[in-house]
This record gives structure tokens, C-alpha cells and sequence, in this order.
């Protein structure tokens, strides 16, 4: 039995996130057909009657059924149960994801703790840091290919693009923050921070933990 236990204790740990885990400042873009039939399905008869259940004026519901803006992790979350349409068929349909001010990130959902994401989270731990108020995810470096490296492990990532850029720091867009969040980086100021490394990384595979230390 201790030798089965070893396995099961030595086993990956695997990070998996879904849009609803997000935090509930995130916004959501949806395919535009599919945006449509989601808010249809979700009115059935009046559209008066959904426009009172999400808690949003009747004007306000075209636009956000067409798409012309994102819409808040909990109204989805609505939608879904109104609509009989499931939370995992939703996520497949998310174009982008948001805050309210803020930059779009384009990645695929579900997110995954891969050897990517650790070596993110590791640039946090390391020479970068996450503003805890604006949430904003800063690298600073006066190394130019580290800071050209961590740009293109971002876009790769998150398909986000940096919000400001200066001759020793990139800064992403605070949903580039929350995501790393979500994922265990520590949030500032790092010294008084109790975040200790995340345990998908702790118990993740040799690819993932050379990946964290790396950065």
C-alpha cells in the first residue's frame, strides 16, 4: 500500500481553469451567431422578461445579444441557466476575454497549467510583478531579448499584446494579471507576499518545474 500511495503522491497535478473560476470583473466576447441564439433561447417568449432577469434596461439587450459589447462572467453564467445551454458548450464560444478598461486576451478556454504557464508564473515570482490594485502584469528587465521573450511568451499564451512599453519594462493588460493570478503568481508587494510556488507547479512535471525556474 505505501508503495501504491507513492504513485498516487508522485503523480502530475494538473491545473485546469474555466471561465466561470474567473474572477467576476472578467468580460466576455461570444461568437456573434452563437451570442444570438444563447440570448434567444434564454428569452424564450419577451424579451422584456430576460432584460429584467439579467438586471439591464431593455435598449441595453440588442446590443449585448449582437455582440457590440462583452458581458460580465455572471451574466453568462444566467444566461446559461435561463438558455438550458451548458456552461462547457459556452466556453467553446468565447472569442475573447476582458476587464471593463482593459486590453482582450484571446485564449482558449479551458486554460491549462502547462510548461507556458509556469514559466509565466515564474517571470512574476521573478523580475516581474502584478499591481494590486490595477492588476496590471509588469516585467521589468534591462535586458532587451528578456524583455522580447516574456512579450512573445505572453502573446503566445494569452494572445494579449503589452498596454505600454519603455526601454526596461513591458506592461499587459489586467486581465494578462488576473489569468497569472488564477494560476498562483504572487500578487505585490512580493516581500510581504505569503504566496509560496503555486502546487500545480510544485507537482507538475520536469518540463513544467524547468520551466518556472528558468524564468
Amino acid at each position: 500500500l505505501n508503495w501504491l500511495f507513492s504513485i498516487f503522491n508522485n503523480m502530475p497535478t494538473e491545473k485546469i481553469v474555466h471561465f466561470w473560476e474567473l474572477p467576476p470583473t472578467t468580460r466576455l466576447g461570444l461568437e456573434g451567431n452563437f451570442s444570438k441564439r444563447l440570448f434567444s433561447q434564454a428569452a424564450k417568449t419577451r424579451t422584456a422578461d430576460l432584460a429584467k432577469a439579467l438586471g439591464i434596461s431593455l435598449p441595453y439587450l440588442a446590443p449585448l445579444k449582437r455582440g457590440v459589447y462583452s458581458k460580465p462572467i455572471a451574466m453568462v453564467v444566467k444566461l446559461s441557466e435561463l438558455s438550458g445551454i451548458s456552461l462547457a458548450e459556452i466556453e467553446q464560444e468565447i472569442v475573447f476575454m476582458r476587464t471593463r478598461h482593459g486590453g482582450k486576451c484571446l485564449a482558449a478556454f479551458p486554460l491549462s497549467g502547462n510548461a507556458a504557464m509556469a514559466s509565466l508564473v515564474g517571470h512574476a515570482f521573478g523580475d516581474g510583478y502584478i499591481s494590486k490594485s490595477k492588476r496590471q502584469f509588469e516585467y521589468i528587465n534591462f535586458n532587451d531579448l528578456l524583455l522580447k521573450k516574456v512579450e512573445r511568451e505572453v502573446y503566445s499564451m494569452f494572445g494579449a499584446n503589452p498596454i505600454s512599453n519603455k526601454a526596461d519594462s513591458t506592461v499587459f493588460p489586467a486581465i494578462v494579471g488576473d489569468l497569472l493570478l488564477t494560476f498562483g503568481a504572487p500578487v505585490s508587494p512580493k516581500l510581504t507576499s505569503k504566496s509560496g510556488v503555486p502546487d500545480w507547479i510544485m507537482g507538475g512535471s520536469s518540463e513544467i518545474k524547468n520551466k518556472f525556474l528558468r524564468a
